[in-house]
């Protein structure tokens, strides 16, 4: 039997309407779930933790490298070379009265363990006497400072240059001669010897570098009155002087001069016999500039000018 299209729609009930066949649609896969990341997985509290640690470490690296960088900036002690026993000195003041053989003295070996004490942390503070382009000098200064875990204290021991000490390996002698016989480890075992301590470090500058360390720190100023300036025993102390190093930092100031005005330039042959007032005295009164330097000169050497007399007289 068969049916029309009109009767197929009928029986679907859409009367004279032809549906049309339906069509599959192709089933669209689910899209797949992104995997969680490490980071993600960690809770806040862990997250915060690490980025402190990161912190932390990033800071200790830079300090260390900070600290290492300021460490490489001292000068470190090289190898010692100690002379031999036979070539050891001896300073001897010859215009003292009172002298004592070294046969004369008696080391009883006092027991020093007395001053043992896991506390304490001693450094020496060396002076030794050298100049630009000597060897290794006698130590004229020696300060030990001591270090007091237990009590936070520092406390300053100054060891007299001309102490009378037994030295390792050498004959009976002042303490200063040992640096001078073998450095720092020399100088540190005399010390424990006679005295008992224990050095844990040393320092040593000599006269240039004294001089370099304080003009490191902006120098020091120092107050005195004009006659503690004219009766000071070291005023005439010279610490730079052309041809005495290689290169020569000159001191320079500037200041304004009018018209009229003097500039006078003398050594201390002059200024340590004639005051500034009679200077000031014959600049004003003693004529030209020729004649006022004539006559200063002439005071100098009638007063017996020690050292020799230089005068120069400026007039703008």
């Amino acid at each position: 039997m068969k049916i029309t299209r009109e009767e197929e729609s009928e029986i679907k009930g859409t009367p004279g309407v032809s549906a049309p066949a339906p069509t599959e649609t192709p089933e669209q896969p689910a899209a797949a779930a992104k995997p969680a990341t490490r980071w993600a997985a960690i809770p806040l509290w862990g997250r915060i933790l690490l980025i402190l640690g990161i912190a932390l470490l990033l800071l200790v690296f830079v300090g260390y490298a900070a600290l290492q960088g300021m460490l490489g900036r001292i000068r470190r002690a090289s190898a010692t070379e100690a002379v031999s026993q036979q070539e050891e000195t001896f300073e001897s003041d010859e215009n003292a009265d009172d002298t004592l053989s070294p046969e004369d003295v008696i080391w009883n070996g006092a027991d020093t363990s007395v001053m043992q004490d896991k506390d304490i942390v001693n450094l020496l503070l060396i002076g030794q006497d050298r100049r630009e382009g000597q060897d290794r000098q006698r130590a004229d200064s020696m300060i030990m400072v001591t270090l007091n875990k237990k009590t936070k204290q520092i406390s300053m021991t100054s060891f007299m240059r001309d102490l009378y000490v037994q030295i390792p390996g050498y004959s009976d002698n002042r303490i200063n001669a040992t640096y001078a016989f073998g450095g720092m480890d020399l100088l540190d075992s005399t010390l424990n010897t006679n005295f008992g301590v224990e050095i844990a470090g040393n320092v040593e500058v000599d006269f240039g570098e004294f001089q370099t360390l304080i003009d490191s720190i902006g120098g020091i100023d120092l107050e005195l009155t004009q006659d503690e300036a004219r009766n000071h025993p070291r005023k005439n102390l010279i610490t730079r002087a052309l041809g005495a190093e290689p290169e020569l930092n000159a001191d320079y100031f500037l200041h304004p001069v009018k018209q009229g005005e003097f500039v006078l330039l003398c050594s201390d042959g002059l200024s340590n016999v004639v005051t500034d007032q009679e200077m000031l005295y014959e600049v004003i009164h003693g004529g030209s500039p020729d004649t006022c330097c004539q006559r200063l000169l002439d005071i100098a050497l009638h007063r017996g000018a020690p050292d020799n007399v230089t005068v120069v007289l400026i007039q703008y």
